[in-house]
Parts: structure tokens; C-alpha cells; sequence
């Protein structure tokens, strides 16, 4: 489990479940497909400074690095973004990572087995199926039930019961990272990633 004081936690699920209204809110402005929505949605999550809690500072930020093609990250690995937590001790100079990857469709369109066998096979225990509509916006861990995808991330996400410790995506190599070791070279279309530094 990533060394994250229980205070700290606190604070960034409060921060996430009140910034949810204003994310989950997208769908009249970004409905015309999923890329669209994902961005919204990611960008509304977002922080704009650093927020001290304890001796830790953290904040929240997204990336949206052009990807097309076929060496994309979802034809690839089957997932369209990444979220991750990246804790940084500056006393001991040691950094904590965990991610979890998503795929994101819109009502009316169904999730592609193809992909989803593509992220269970390269990410085991750290994905998840981000479904956006009018109504709500869900997310769901296979073998799960449907959440409101802000719950899964304040909660199970922050909780350590879905996604993979030591797994990142560096975007200056554009290549996923586990346990400080480059597992591949990817273009990646969206990451939000969560600091935490002391």
C-alpha cells in the first residue's frame, strides 16, 4: 500500500467527491463522443495549485498528449487513460506510484470484449470500464457492480482495492513504468495523475 497518511487521503477524497458535481456534469457540453467526454470529465478533476495537508503536499492534474494510430495506448493495451497516485517523500528522496487504467465508452455504445481482454491481460487487477450518460456517470470493475465512477475513485482507488502498485506512465519516454522498470512504449490519450509530496 502506498504510505499515504490517512489525513492526506482524506483530504483528496474530499477534494474529489466535491469537485464530482462540476465533472459529472459534462454531458450536455461534451457529448459528441467518448474522447470528448474523457477529457471533460478528467479536466474538471483536476486542481488548480497544490494543497497542503500534514507535511504533504498533493495536488491533481491531467495530461492530454496527442495520440492517434495504431501504436496508440488503446490499441495496444485496450484502455483509454490512466489515473494514478504518485507520492513523493523529499526526507528519504522516495517515490510511490499506483494506477489504474480505464476504458471509456458512451451510452449506446457497448464495450469491446477485444479490449477489455487486452487490459485484463496487461493490467490484472487495475482497470476498470468508465461509462458515461446522460444520467450518471459509472464505473465498474469486472466481476463488479456499476459505481458512480467518483465513489470508485475516491474510495476503491484510494483504498488500494483496484489498481497496481509501482505502475505509471512516463510521459517525457512514453513508455508505462512498473517497479522503475520501462514494460512498453505507448502513446498515451489521457492521464490524471494525483501528487502527494512531502
Amino acid at each position: 500500500m502506498i504510505p499515504i497518511p490517512d489525513d492526506v487521503k482524506f483530504a483528496i477524497r474530499n477534494y474529489i467527491l466535491h469537485q464530482c458535481p462540476k465533472a459529472t456534469n459534462g454531458w450536455k457540453r461534451a457529448n459528441e463522443n467518448e474522447d470528448t467526454l474523457t477529457g471533460d470529465f478528467l479536466g474538471s478533476l483536476a486542481s488548480d495549485d497544490k494543497t497542503k495537508t500534514g507535511n504533504f503536499w498533493w495536488e491533481v492534474t491531467y495530461n492530454k498528449p496527442r495520440s492517434q494510430g495504431i501504436d496508440s495506448m488503446e490499441s495496444l493495451t485496450g484502455g483509454d487513460g490512466i489515473i494514478t497516485i504518485h507520492a513523493k517523500d523529499v526526507s528519504s528522496k522516495s517515490d510511490y506510484y499506483k494506477s489504474v487504467v480505464f476504458q471509456a465508452k458512451k451510452e449506446g455504445n457497448k464495450i469491446d470484449i477485444s479490449q477489455q481482454n487486452k487490459m485484463k491481460d496487461c493490467f490484472p487487477g487495475g482497470f476498470f470500464n468508465l461509462h458515461f450518460s446522460s444520467k450518471k456517470y459509472t464505473g465498474k470493475i469486472p466481476g463488479g457492480n456499476d459505481l458512480g465512477v467518483c465513489e470508485l475513485l475516491a474510495y476503491n482507488f484510494l483504498n488500494c482495492s483496484v489498481g497496481i502498485e509501482g505502475l505509471f506512465y512516463d510521459s517525457d519516454l512514453k513508455k508505462y513504468v512498473l517497479d522503475h522498470k520501462k514494460i512498453s512504449q505507448l502513446k498515451i490519450p489521457h492521464e490524471l495523475i494525483i501528487k502527494v509530496f512531502r
